[in-house]
C-alpha cells in the first residue's frame, strides 16, 4: 500500500486486496467506529498489542 492521503491508501489497498478481503476491513472498521471513547481506546490496544497509548500524545480526538 501507498499513497499521502488516506483515499490514496484505500485506493492502493483495494487495488492489491481481493474484495471480500475489503469488505471485512469495511465491517471491522464500522464496529469501531460504532464503539465508545473507552470500548474504542481498550480495542485499539488489544489491536495494536499494546503500541497504542492516545494519552501519550496529549491529544484527544472525537471520532463520532
Amino acid at each position: 500500500m501507498f499513497g499521502e492521503t488516506t483515499e490514496e491508501i484505500l485506493d492502493s489497498y483495494l487495488e492489491t486486496e481481493n474484495p471480500k478481503a475489503a469488505l471485512k476491513v469495511y465491517q471491522e472498521t464500522d464496529d469501531l467506529l460504532a464503539l465508545n471513547d473507552g470500548a474504542l481506546t481498550e480495542a485499539f490496544g488489544a489491536i495494536s498489542q499494546g503500541e497504542f497509548c492516545p494519552d501519550s500524545w496529549g491529544k484527544r480526538y472525537d471520532l463520532s
